[in-house]
């Protein structure tokens, strides 16, 4: 820990110096890139879902049958499963 008081300027040096320290230890230690990574990593699946919910549910007649699928999986005359199976294959997703 770093003690500090602005208003008397004492420990800004040792603080900086304790910034510096950890921000070399960081980016050294490989954790910064694995950050980055993980970083895209996320945003590259969250832009996948994106296209693929586009994919899946466009073309004539996605969303109406997204919402009667919905009101299926409700009621409890689908599995969740099952509608998503049947969402993937009217998209060509499925094989």
């Amino acid at each position: 820990m770093v003690r500090t008081v602005a208003s008397e300027n004492k420990g800004i040096e040792e603080l900086a110096g304790t910034v510096a320290k950890f921000q070399k230890h960081f980016e050294s230690s490989g954790q910064r890139q694995r950050k980055h990574v993980e970083h895209w990593k996320n945003r590259l699946i969250g832009l996948l879902e994106s296209r693929l919910l586009e994919r899946a549910l466009g073309g004539a007649g996605g969303e109406a049958r997204l919402a009667e699928l919905a009101a299926e999986v409700a009621d409890r005359k689908k599995d969740p499963f099952s509608a998503v199976n049947e969402i993937l294959k009217r998209s060509g997703l499925q094989g």
